[in-house]
């Protein structure tokens, strides 16, 4: 996986600050040849227990752009995958992040295939 500039890394820590202590969710597409994270609605019923990312802010992610990561926080937990988040990972082929929230730990991963 290609590190991510500070500046994304930062967005995504700011979106995750922003919701606390509900679970953002969001993606990282390429624009132009440079990353940036789009946050999307977290349409989750418990959304601070886990995440459901609304697919018409992920659509419009996407036609901005080619979607390199799917990102959400873990608030108030470690931000190492769940075994949901590992399932969920393999089922759609991208890389993962999770950022805890308030930490700011970060977390990447990325489906078997692709090690």
């Amino acid at each position: 996986m290609t590190p991510l500039p500070e500046t994304v890394m930062a967005a995504i820590r700011d979106h995750a600050q922003a919701v606390y202590p509900r679970e953002s969710c969001g993606v990282v597409i390429v624009v132009t040849g440079k990353p940036v994270y789009v946050p999307c609605a977290n349409l989750a019923d418990s959304p601070g227990q886990y995440f459901v990312m609304a697919p018409a802010d992920y659509m419009a992610a996407e036609d901005r752009g080619e979607v390199i990561r799917i990102v959400h926080s873990h608030p108030d937990v470690s931000a190492q995958p769940s075994e949901a988040d590992r399932v969920s990972c393999e089922v759609t082929g991208l890389p993962w992040l999770i950022v805890n929230w308030p930490t700011g730990a970060i977390v990447e991963f990325e489906p078997s295939f692709l090690c």
